[in-house]
């Protein structure tokens, strides 16, 4: 079916597609489910949304439902799962597409599916990509500045776009909202109708937020260069280890666990789910070839989310922090100065390369994450801040890292994460970080 009706919007000017674009979408969301039987009304449904940790927070909560009993669905960036199948997601879309989506939710109530996971983003929320999905409980993970280009330029814009997910609860027979009560919009997404609420996060303080909130505490924090410990506190206590490092990572597990007890699932078991992952791929991914120092590969790609993972990289790293990222096409180009900077401030060594660079000129894209590191003064890495090389073939980055790196080293490869395609021009290329990293460390090794 797609093979039709995607060349019939291709062949209808740009114009006339923005003069019909609510219509249009909604036309197709409406389309898809007709053929598809309107699926999700048969399955209960897990919406995810926020700016960071939506595909960690969405494996997580799929693999602590499972661990509960149920034969669970995902839908992420990263995974597609259909009960004990996981494949990776090989498309370009978070959210995949109004004709996709219930394709796919059809394939999971084939499969005898009761609870599905769905990662949805804002532009997903506007675009009805998830039109004709009854989500029964909705989680709400952080927020900042991302997308701006696709909401007007408007924070409270991209803000009321999330919001919309937690509109939906009002037409669930029975709804549940988890919110990180860490963040400082939890306010305005605990505003939304649900008949329970869930609260997360680190601080004692979160059990101020709402005054009628359940709250789920993480206490005793223990952060590890190979994941995190702590001890959730809720009616119960249990005491949760993750194989994800990074003191955001326990956040991100604090969602799935409130997932979890909000589905009744024993406290016991819901530690169970989290601790069965080893890692979600393109998120703080530890590439092991057998190198002397740790590759890392993660999707960072806003000032705050490069910040984030490079304050727990810099915390596990004995020796020098390198880092390959770059900046990507076709996007809010107003973050990448802050990119450059953030970098200054936490790397050793810097190189500059290649990600996604669509229809924009990559050297352009290049200057401004460099008008940025010339931006930072001073910085927590051991060499000086703004030390940096350039190298656009982004392969040749990579090695190039790998030639400077030393035990007790770490190369951080950033941006790309878990995507296995390039943007060139309007077209895509296979691409992989994390196994193009394992291919070019054993070259190199090969090459001695």
């Amino acid at each position: 079916m797609e093979r039709i009706l995607v060349p019939i919007r291709q062949a209808i000017p740009d114009p006339l597609l923005n003069a019909v674009r609510v219509p249009y979408h909604f036309g197709w969301a409406l389309l898809g489910n007709l053929i598809y039987r309107f699926p999700a009304r048969k399955l209960k449904i897990v919406g995810i949304t926020g700016t960071k940790g939506k595909s960690t927070t969405s494996y997580l909560a799929a693999k602590v439902l499972e661990a509960g009993g149920f034969k669970t669905g995902l839908i992420s960036g990263v995974m597609i799962k259909v009960g004990p199948e996981e494949t990776r997601n090989r498309t370009s879309l978070t959210t995949l597409g109004r004709l996709a989506n219930p394709r796919l939710l059809r394939r999971m109530v084939k499969a005898g599916c009761t609870h599905v996971v769905v990662e949805v983003t804002s532009h997903a929320l506007n675009q009805f990509r998830v039109w004709g999905v009854p989500f029964e409980t909705a989680v709400f993970t952080n927020f900042s500045q991302e997308h701006l280009e696709l909401h007007g330029n408007s924070m409270a814009n991209y803000r009321a776009a999330k919001g919309k997910l937690f509109r939906k609860l009002r037409r669930a027979e029975q709804s549940t909202s988890i919110v990180n009560g860490d963040d400082k919009e939890a306010p305005y997404f605990l505003e939304f109708f649900a008949d329970t609420k869930y609260v997360y996060g680190t601080k004692p303080e979160i059990r101020d937020v709402h005054p009628l909130a359940r709250t789920v505490v993480a206490e005793d924090v223990k952060l590890k260069p190979d994941g995190t410990t702590f001890t959730v506190r809720n009616e119960e206590t249990v005491r949760v280890a993750s194989h994800l490092a990074g003191g955001f990572n326990v956040s991100n597990a604090l969602a799935a666990v409130s997932v979890g007890l909000a589905y009744g699932v024993k406290p016991k078991d819901v530690a169970r789910g989290i601790g069965s992952v080893p890692s979600v791929p393109g998120r703080v991914e530890r590439i092991e070839a057998g190198q002397p120092f740790s590759i890392i590969v993660d999707f960072a790609h806003t000032p705050d989310s490069y910040r984030t993972v490079l304050t727990a990289l810099r915390e596990i790293t004995p020796g020098r922090l390198i880092t390959v990222f770059g900046a990507y096409g076709n996007r809010d180009m107003r973050k990448f100065p802050g990119i450059g900077k953030v970098n200054a401030e936490f790397a050793d060594h810097m190189i500059l390369t290649e990600d996604d660079p669509g229809t924009d000129d990559p050297d352009m894209l290049t200057g401004l994450l460099v008008k940025g590191i010339k931006q930072a003064k001073g910085g927590k890495g051991k060499g000086a801040a703004g030390r940096y090389e350039i190298e656009m073939d982004r392969r040749k980055a990579i090695r190039l890292a790998f030639k400077q790196a030393k035990k007790d080293d770490t190369v951080a490869i950033l941006g790309k994460g878990g995507q296995l395609v390039m943007r060139y021009g309007t077209g895509n290329e296979p691409w992989d970080d994390s196994k193009i990293a394992a291919e070019e460390w054993k070259k190199l090794v090969r090459n001695k």
